[in-house]
C-alpha cells in the first residue's frame, strides 16, 4: 500500500522534544515553588467523594507491575528495556489506563454494581525489523493477576488495525544528519545565508536546524518510499519565525540515514534538481539572493528596552479570595464540587484533561467531555507550508501541559493539580498542571433597576484549565461552571505563528494593501501563513437519563394574517419558531444569524410548565462562531480529520466509537487508526444515548500584531451547553451572591444583602499578590518506573546520563501506602567524578543480593537489589557534566522547615558539592541503616533463591540486603569519598 500523505513538522516535534526533555533536567527543589502559595492549606482535606474516581490514570504501583510483567511474566513482545533501546528496538512507549465502558461506568456510579475491570493500553515500538510499526496492547485486568492477558487493542480503531507503519522511527536523527550533510553544503549555505550560519571548529553547522512534511509517494515501484520536504530554521525558541528560504526535497525511505539523499532544492521561487544545480546557478550574474533572517532580538517577548518606563505606575488589579475556597476538592479522587456541580477529571498524555460523570443539583448532565484532537492546517507558497499541517495529540497534549504560573494564568489562590503519566518505562509528574479556582466576572449575573428598588447579582463561575505547549503554539483550555448549570468548554491560543519566508521572486503580484494570496507580511522577510485551527470535543450528554432526542429550533421569517389586524397590516410580516428533530446521526453547522438553536432534550421529563427539559448547545463567549475546516477533501489530512467538515455531529453513543480522532492518525492519514468518517452511518438518534462532537478554533490570517505573540483575546473560541427548559426558574438565584437597594423617598436606601457578604477587613502578604516565582519549575519530574519494580534507588538512577543527578529520589517512591522506604541511603550510590558515565543492563544471570560487581567496562561498582523476584543493576554515575554554579546545591540541605530526612537532603544537592561537615550527617544515616537491617528477618544465607528472599510484607520493607554487604558498600563509599580528596568522617 502506497505511503499515504503525512503531515509532519519534524522541527516542531524535535523542539517540543528538546524542550520537553531539558525541563525534565532541572532541579527538583524548584517545583516546591506550590507551597509558598497561599491556597493550597485551605481546602478541608475531610472531603471525599462517594465513589473512587475510576478514570483515574495508572497509579505507580500499577505501571510498576505492567512492567514487570511485560519484561518477565509474559515476554512474548521481545521487550528492551526503554533506557537502553534504540529505534531498532521493541521498547515501550507509554502506559495509561483505558476509560472504562460506559455500560460497566453507568450501573457503578448509579446504582451498587461493582467497579469496572481496569484494563491498561500500552504503546509499543516495534523496530527490530526492516519495516517499524508503532503498536497498541490491552492489558488486564489490572492489578496483574494470573488472569491477566496481553492482547491487541483494536477496539475504537476503524481499520481494525493495532499497529500503524512509522515511517521515521528516529525522528531526531534528521538533525545529526542534516549537521553530516552540511558539511558538503557550507559553500552554498555561506553564500545564500550569510552570517546567518554559524560553524563549529570542525565546520559542523551549529545554528540551523530543518524540520518539513512529508508527502504523497510518486514511485509505485516501492510502496513504502519516503520522501520529504525541509525547511532550514535557525534554532531558537522562536524558531517558527525564522525560516531561513531554503528547502530540500530528501529521500528517508531508508532505515540508514547514510542512504538518504538530497532530491531537488527550492529557492527563491526556483526549483534545482540537486544541491549542484542550486550551486552552479548562484555562481551565475544576476542570480537574485533573498535577504537572510536574521534575529537581532525582534523575536524576543519581552521588549525590555520599554518594559519598565511605567514602574511608577501602580501595579494593575488583581483577584484575591478573602473567605477561602467555596469549592471542595478531593485530591485522591480528584472529584470536584461547586455550588450544585459535582465532577471527576483526569488526564491522558495524548489528549490532555477530560471531565467525567458532570452532574448539577445530583442530575448527571454530561457523562464525558474531553479534547479528541488538535488540528492546524496551513496554506502558503512554498514547499513545507503548501501542505503543512498538525495533529497536535501526536505531540502529546497531555504530557506537554506544563507548570501553570500562579497569579498570570491563574489566581494565586487557585488550587494548582499534578498530573502524571507513564512514558518509555518512567513516570512523569507535570507539576502544577492543572488549576482550579472560582472567579468574579467584570459583569453581573443579573441586575435590574426600578424605581423603587436596584437588584444585581455577583457573576462567579468556576474554572478548571490546563495549557499545552506544543512547539510555537500554547493552547489555553478552560471548562467554565457557571451558577445557572450551564458549561462553557473554551480555548484561547498564544506563542509565535508558524511564518512563512518572504521571497521577492515568489510573491511579486502583490495587493494593493500589500497582502498576497496567503497572508500579510509581518516582518523584513517573513509572512504569515492562513491557517486554520480546529479542536474537536467530545460531549456524552446524559439529560433526564440516557434517553436523548436532538431538535433544532429555527428563527424564521414568516407571513401571518391574524384577525384583529386592519387591512394595512395583513398579511403581517412577522418571525416564528420552527422545530426540527434530527432523527440520523449527521454532521451539522450553526445557523446563519444565528437564527437557531440545537437542543438536546431528554424525552421522559418535562419542567413544572410542561415543557421538554434540555440543555441548549451554543457558540460561546469566544470570538464570533466556531468555525470548522475550510479546506474540502484534502489531499494532506486525507479521511484522517473528518470530524472537521462540520461544526458539529450527532451521533448514537457507542463503548466501541469511543474517540472521534488517534494521536497516530497522522501517521497514516489514507488508512487512520479512527477514520471519524465510520462513524456516521445513518443510524436513529430519536431517544438515544447521544454523543455530540464539536469544534472550536479559529480561521487564523496572522497579521503585524501577532509579533512576537498572537494575544489570547484575539484567539478565544467557545460552546456553551445551557440549561433550556431544565428547571422551572433561573436557579442561580439560590446560589449567587448580591443585594437588593431599596429606595424610599422616607425611610431612605436600605440594601439588603444576600448570598455572603465580606464584612471583615483582610490581611494579606505579599506572596497572596504577587507568588514567588523564584520557586517556579516550568517543566516536570519523573521517576525510572523500570527500576522502581526493582527498587526506589534505580528509579534515580536509571533515567540518563544527565537526569540522574539532579532527581529527588524521595520523589521517586511508589505511590502507595504499602510502600515503605528503602533502607539504602542515597550515599549508597555515589561515584566519584572519576569513573565514567554507564547505562542500565541486566547481566544474563542475576548476582547475588546486594553482592558489589563490576560494570561492563570494569570500572564503576554496581549495587544489585531486588524486589519481588525481579533483579537489575544499578551503575553509580559521574557528575562531570553538571554546571555546579547554575544550581547552587549545597545551600539547599540547611535552614528548612521542617528539615528534610538525609537522603532527601543529599538527593537534591551534588555530593561533591556537600561540605565536609555534612558527610557526617549522611553517613550517619548510612549507619542507621546498617542498625535497621540488622533488625530485620535473618536470611540462612547469601546464597538463597530470589523466592527465599522475597519480603515476608511490603508494609515492613522493600527489599532486602545482607548486613555484610551494606558494611562492605559502606567501606567502598567511605574509601570513594577519600580518594575524592573530599573530607569525610566514617
Amino acid at each position: 500500500m502506497e505511503l499515504v500523505s503525512l503531515l509532519w513538522l519534524f522541527v516542531t516535534c524535535a523542539c517540543v522534544l528538546y524542550s520537553f526533555f531539558g525541563l525534565q533536567f532541572s532541579p527538583r527543589y524548584y517545583f516546591d515553588y506550590k507551597n509558598h502559595l497561599p491556597s493550597q492549606t485551605t481546602i478541608a482535606p475531610s472531603f471525599k467523594a462517594a465513589k473512587p474516581n475510576i478514570w483515574l490514570d495508572l497509579d505507580d504501583n500499577e505501571a510498576t507491575q505492567i512492567i514487570e510483567y511485560l519484561h518477565f511474566q509474559n515476554p512474548v513482545l521481545g521487550l528492551t528495556d526503554s533506557k537502553n533501546a534504540s529505534s531498532w528496538n521493541n521498547s515501550i512507549i507509554s502506559m495509561e489506563a483505558l476509560a472504562p465502558y460506559k455500560k460497566d461506568a453507568v450501573p457503578f456510579l448509579d446504582e451498587e454494581g461493582a467497579a469496572p475491570p481496569r484494563y491498561a493500553r500500552v504503546v509499543v515500538n516495534q523496530g527490530a525489523s526492516s519495516s517499524a510499526f508503532i503498536c497498541e496492547y490491552e492489558v488486564g485486568p489490572l492489578p496483574i493477576s494470573a488472569s491477566s492477558t496481553l492482547s491487541p487493542l483494536t477496539n475504537g480503531h476503524t481499520n481494525g488495525e493495532h499497529c500503524v507503519p512509522n515511517p521515521l522511527p528516529d525522528m531526531m536523527t534528521m538533525q545529526e544528519w542534516f549537521q553530516g550533510a552540511s558539511l558538503g553544503m557550507q559553500e552554498v549555505l555561506a553564500d545564500l545565508l550569510g552570517d546567518v550560519v554559524i560553524y563549529d571548529d570542525g565546520g559542523v553547522i551549529k545554528n540551523v536546524m530543518i524540520g518539513g512534511r512529508m508527502q504523497r509517494s510518486q514511485r509505485t515501484d516501492n510502496p513504502h518510499h519516503t520522501r520529504l520536504w525541509t525547511e532550514l530554521h535557525t534554532k531558537s525558541s522562536a524558531f517558527s519565525l525564522l525560516p531561513q528560504g531554503l528547502y530540500l526535497q530528501l529521500d528517508v525511505t531508508s532505515r540508514n540515514m547514510s542512504d538518504w539523499q538530497i532530491l531537488n532544492c527550492y529557492y527563491n521561487g526556483k526549483m534545482y534538481e540537486s544541491i549542484d544545480d542550486l550551486r552552479a546557478a548562484a555562481k551565475q550574474p544576476g542570480f537574485q539572493k533573498s535577504a537572510p533572517n536574521v534575529n537581532d532580538g525582534w523575536v524576543d517577548t519581552v521588549d525590555w528596552d520599554h518594559a519598565n518606563e511605567h514602574d511608577a505606575e501602580a501595579p494593575p488589579p488583581i483577584m484575591i479570595q478573602p473567605g477561602g475556597p467555596r469549592y471542595k476538592y478531593d485530591s485522591e479522587q480528584q472529584f470536584v464540587s461547586w455550588k450544585g456541580f459535582e465532577f471527576y477529571f483526569t488526564s491522558r498524555a495524548g489528549n490532555a484533561m477530560a471531565l467525567y460523570d458532570i452532574r448539577f443539583r445530583g442530575e448527571r448532565i454530561l457523562y464525558e467531555l474531553g479534547l479528541q484532537e488538535a488540528l492546524a492546517a496551513y496554506s502558503a507558497a512554498n514547499p513545507v507550508q503548501s501542505g503543512q499541517a498538525f495533529m497536535d495529540t501526536f505531540y502529546n497534549m497531555g504530557l506537554l501541559m506544563f507548570d501553570l504560573v500562579p497569579g498570570y494564568d491563574a489566581p494565586a489562590y487557585a488550587t494548582y493539580v499534578d498530573t502524571h503519566y507513564h512514558t518509555k518505562e518512567t513516570s512523569w509528574t507535570n507539576r502544577n498542571s492543572i488549576a482550579i479556582f472560582e472567579y468574579t466576572a467584570d459583569y453581573p449575573l443579573q441586575r435590574h433597576t426600578s424605581w423603587a428598588y436596584t437588584s444585581i447579582s455577583r457573576n462567579t463561575y468556576l474554572v478548571v484549565k490546563s495549557v499545552s505547549t506544543i512547539g510555537n503554539y500554547d493552547y489555553n483550555i478552560e471548562y467554565i461552571f457557571y451558577l445557572d448549570g450551564t458549561i462553557e468548554v473554551k480555548v484561547r491560543a498564544s506563542g509565535y505563528i508558524f511564518s512563512a519566508f518572504f521571497d521577492e521572486a515568489s510573491r511579486a503580484d502583490l495587493g494593493d494593501f500589500g497582502e498576497d494570496e496567503y497572508g500579510y507580511k509581518v516582518h523584513d522577510v517573513i509572512s504569515g501563513s492562513m491557517h486554520d485551527h480546529v479542536l474537536n470535543f467530545k460531549a456524552d450528554l446524559d439529560i433526564g437519563g440516557q434517553q436523548n432526542s436532538l431538535v433544532r429550533v429555527d428563527i424564521e421569517a414568516t407571513n401571518k394574517t391574524f384577525p384583529w389586524d386592519s387591512e394595512i397590516e395583513s398579511p403581517r410580516h412577522t418571525m416564528h419558531l420552527s422545530t426540527v428533530p434530527i432523527t440520523e446521526e449527521a454532521g451539522l453547522d450553526w445557523p446563519k444569524n444565528s437564527a437557531g438553536m440545537y437542543i438536546v432534550h431528554g424525552n421522559d421529563t418535562r419542567n413544572r410548565w410542561g415543557e421538554k427539559r434540555g440543555y441548549r448547545i451554543a457558540p460561546g463567549t469566544g470570538m464570533g462562531t466556531p468555525p470548522k475546516l475550510t479546506i474540502h477533501n484534502s489531499t494532506n489530512l486525507e479521511t484522517a480529520t473528518q470530524w472537521a467538515s462540520h461544526n458539529l455531529w450527532a451521533l448514537r453513543q457507542k463503548d466501541s466509537e469511543p474517540k472521534s480522532a488517534h494521536e497516530r492518525n497522522v501517521l497514516n492519514p489514507g488508512d487512520p487508526m479512527v477514520n471519524f468518517s465510520t462513524f456516521v452511518d445513518g443510524e436513529s438518534i430519536v431517544e438515544e444515548d447521544l454523543v455530540i462532537y464539536f469544534n472550536l478554533g479559529a480561521h487564523h490570517v496572522p497579521h503585524a500584531g501577532d509579533i512576537p505573540n498572537t494575544l489570547m483575546h484575539t484567539s478565544a473560541s467557545s460552546v456553551m451547553f445551557i440549561p433550556h427548559n431544565f428547571h422551572d426558574r433561573d436557579v442561580s438565584r439560590e446560589t449567587s451572591q448580591g443585594v437588593l437597594i431599596e429606595k424610599d423617598a422616607e425611610k431612605g436606601t436600605n440594601p439588603r444583602y444576600y448570598g455572603g457578604r465580606d464584612t471583615a477587613g483582610v490581611k494579606l502578604n505579599v506572596t497572596q499578590l504577587e507568588p514567588d516565582l523564584s520557586k517556579y519549575g516550568g517543566g516536570n519530574d519523573l521517576r525510572g518506573m523500570r527500576a522502581k519494580a526493582m527498587g526506589e534507588a534505580g528509579a534515580g538512577f536509571g533515567v540518563s546520563n544527565t537526569a540522574a543527578h539532579l532527581l529527588s529520589i524521595p520523589d521517586l517512591q511508589l505511590a502507595s501506602s504499602a510502600m515503605s522506604r528503602t533502607v539504602l541511603s542515597p550515599l549508597d550510590f555515589f561515584m566519584p567524578n572519576s569513573y565514567p558515565h554507564e547505562t542500565l543492563f541486566f547481566p544474563p544471570s542475576p548476582p547475588l543480593d546486594g553482592q558489589l560487581v563490576r560494570g561492563e567496562h570494569g570500572k564503576a561498582p554496581v549495587i544489585i537489589h531486588r524486589q519481588y523476584s525481579v533483579f537489575e543493576t544499578i551503575t553509580f554515575r559521574g557528575f562531570k557534566d553538571v554546571n555546579y554554579e547554575d544550581i547552587k546545591l549545597a545551600s539547599h540541605c540547611r535552614g528548612e522547615d521542617p528539615p528534610p530526612l538525609p537522603e532527601e537532603c543529599l538527593s537534591r544537592d551534588i555530593l561533591r558539592r556537600i561540605p565536609s561537615e555534612d558527610y557526617e550527617y549522611h553517613l550517619a544515616a548510612l549507619n542507621d541503616r546498617i542498625k535497621l537491617i540488622e533488625r530485620l528477618p535473618a536470611k540462612e544465607s547469601n546464597d538463597v533463591t530470589a523466592e527465599q528472599a522475597k519480603p515476608a510484607a511490603l508494609s515492613e520493607y522493600n527489599f532486602h540486603f545482607s548486613t555484610d554487604a551494606l558494611r562492605n558498600l559502606k567501606a567502598e563509599v567511605t574509601a570513594a569519598i577519600k580518594q575524592s580528596t573530599i573530607p569525610a568522617t566514617a
